[in-house]
């Protein structure tokens, strides 16, 4: 092998590490690697980096732990944290990025286990590592640099980690509304709008979420069935401006319950075109406007 490219237990004899140590590394994105076939090779101009950041607070035989999906050991929630670095000046949503990219979906939980140890709560890892790092997939995409297959495979990946997460965002205290979140027919990424439901459940909101490819008329049923503080609609995809309108001219039926519209192809123009009551860039500006227009 080339002096400029190192296997996994070359790089934990340059370091003085054991293997294990080495490969937890490299599955959190503490160092930048890649795979050949089954064997990970890492860059030696890569290491050097990894040296000029600094050694790792993980000791050798650390505590074990897996992957979410139970099939290596790649430690625990507290293994792998950079010594003397505060949680804002580690790149977790690059390493997670990386994960993603990989469809690593062990690497990726261990990356928002080490994320939570190092202080960040449930919706940080939403807010602050997953949705930037799904946007720059997204930009990587549509300039070309990922295949549709590798997109895919990303957000499949991210899929499984909101399904863990998921159950952390427990509403406390009294209620401050019921919400109903959901895609407008031909809309198949929910991610971001089981994201934006998390997000509120954690806020203190009821959460109904319909998912992906909700008819007009199944939202104007479930409007007229329950009182809601204001009706979600997560629409990603170009083209479906006509389904978006019939969704909510259909919600309008049912009474005067606000309508917010967010995600990828929204905008606040388009918002204000299409009938919706207001307009959300993020999940960030979401919980900021429901909780000022709509807590009771």
């Amino acid at each position: 092998m080339s002096e400029n490219v190192l296997t996994l237990r070359e790089v934990a004899e340059e370091l003085g590490v054991h293997y294990m140590t080495a490969y937890r590394y490299v599955r959190l994105g503490v160092i930048s690697a890649y795979k050949d076939g089954v064997n990970w090779q890492i860059e030696r101009a890569d290491l050097e980096t990894f040296r000029s950041g600094g050694r790792t607070a993980l000791a050798d035989g650390g505590r074990g732990g897996s992957d979410l999906d139970g099939s290596d050991p790649v430690g625990s929630d507290l293994d792998v944290l950079p010594a003397g670095r505060a949680r804002g000046r580690t790149p977790w949503s690059e390493r997670l990025q990386s994960r993603l990219e990989d469809g690593d979906l062990g690497g990726a939980w261990s990356v928002v286990q080490a994320a939570l140890a190092s202080g960040y709560d449930p919706n940080g890892v939403y807010l602050e590592l997953l949705a930037p790092a799904l946007a720059r997939i997204g930009e990587r995409w549509q300039r070309g640099e990922l295949g549709v297959a590798e997109g895919h495979v990303a957000a499949g990946v991210a899929v499984r980690l909101v399904g863990q997460l998921g159950p952390r965002f427990r509403r406390r205290g009294r209620s401050r509304g019921r919400v109903a979140i959901g895609c407008p027919a031909g809309e198949w990424h929910s991610l971001s709008a089981a994201v934006v439901a998390d997000v509120l459940r954690g806020c203190s909101f009821d959460v109904v979420d319909l998912g992906p490819d909700v008819p007009a008329d199944v939202f104007a049923s479930v409007v007229a069935e329950q009182r809601f503080s204001f009706v979600g609609l997560s629409w990603s995809t170009p083209g479906l401006e006509d389904a978006v309108r019939r969704t909510i001219t259909a919600i309008r039926t049912q009474g005067d319950v606000p309508v917010l519209l967010g995600g990828g192809a929204s905008s606040e123009d388009s918002a204000r075109v299409l009938g919706a009551d207001h307009h959300a860039r993020d999940g960030r500006e979401l919980i900021s406007l429901a909780e000022r227009l709509f807590w009771r």
